[in-house]
């Protein structure tokens, strides 16, 4: 799931069933892609695409400490 998350962000989220964030992070990655092709903004097109990555992996992180706290109590 580190991978999806990682490279794929929108796919994270919505196998996660979070649209609303799937839609956003799609949204990102798309302007960030066009900003890598022109290569006039590709320090802002990957800094985009790093923001929605640490935001996917931040969110998994999150699930699977709750799901350990939940375990443990």
């Amino acid at each position: 799931m580190y991978i999806i998350a990682a490279f794929l962000p929108p796919v994270y989220f919505f196998i996660k069933k979070q649209p609303i964030a799937g839609v956003v992070h799609s949204i990102i990655c798309f302007i960030s892609i066009i900003l890598v092709i022109t290569t006039i903004g590709v320090v802002v097109g990957i800094s985009l695409w790093f923001i929605s990555t640490v935001c996917a992996v931040w969110d998994m992180h999150k699930r699977i400490v709750e799901k350990q706290a939940a375990i443990m109590t």
